[in-house]
């Protein structure tokens, strides 16, 4: 499979790159604005994926169709192409994906950003489906998630705070791609997080105070189930990496990172 998969480093001082792994709709260039300069900066190698399908990755098949499993490979192929044993750093779906990943695969640590909990997706469904019923009913007849996101008012509303202007709202809005219907489902109830067979790294779970899809307790289940730290950035929504408090979080991971994993 060939996935676009981007990368930012400068002196590099630090024993272990980062691996972002985007959520769903996005692609590795969501972390170009902000995260991936700013860890560059910290030493660290940085690299950013587009699962397939996704960015300027390879399309074998329809978006719909495609499974968590697969990105799950994706994401083990871009591990393997890295040297120096990546750290994995993933937003939302992406760090489902990173429970996924670690029922068959190791990693010195993980980082989860308002992440799905390993009880699924439910939670964040129900939000939706209040806040956009027509939306939610055009992507279920036509197994296309895009209807969701598919203007900038409710990419707003779902993951960015009231006060992101108004014109990155619209720059985000354009770049985000279609999402897999087969994957949701999955994260749903077709594929959850075998959790016994994961031996968890060293792990942070964060979250935001004013997301609208993963809530605090979400983020508190995903910590519990894994003995991870865990901690909720104030004033802050969903897409923790291009919202407007960005250095906030991007601040506490370092700080994380600094003490949980040796130089």
């Amino acid at each position: 499979m060939k996935l676009e998969i981007i990368n930012h480093h400068q002196e590099i001082t630090q024993k272990h790159p980062l691996l972002f792994i985007h959520g769903m709709w996005h692609a590795a260039w969501c972390w170009e604005p902000h995260f991936m300069p700013y860890f560059a900066a910290l030493g660290y190698d940085t690299y950013a994926i587009s699962l397939r399908n996704h960015g300027k990755s390879e399309k074998k098949k329809a978006t719909w169709r495609l499974r968590i499993k697969e990105y799950v490979q994706d994401v083990h192929q871009a591990v393997t192409s890295i040297d120096g044993n990546p750290i994995l750093i993933g937003h939302s779906m992406g760090g489902f994906i990173v429970q996924k990943y670690l029922e068959k695969y190791t990693t010195p640590a993980a980082i989860l950003l308002t992440s799905v909990p390993p009880n699924g997706i439910l939670g964040a469904t129900l939000k939706v489906v209040s806040k956009f019923p027509w939306s939610f009913a055009k992507a279920n007849l036509t197994v296309n998630l895009y209807h969701i996101i598919a203007n900038s008012e409710n990419v707003r509303k779902i993951l960015f705070s009231p006060s992101l202007p108004e014109e990155l709202a619209i720059h985000y809005q354009k770049q985000l791609d279609n999402e897999t219907y087969l994957g949701y489902l999955d994260m749903m109830m077709l594929d959850l997080p075998k959790t016994k067979k994961i031996n968890p790294p060293k792990m942070l779970v964060i979250g935001a105070q004013n997301d609208k899809l993963i809530f605090p307790k979400d983020i508190l289940k995903t910590a519990k189930t894994y003995q991870a730290d865990h901690i909720i950035i104030p004033n802050t929504a969903h897409d923790v990496m291009l919202d407007t408090h960005w250095q906030d979080v991007a601040k506490e991971m370092s700080q994380w990172l600094s003490q949980a994993v040796q130089k």
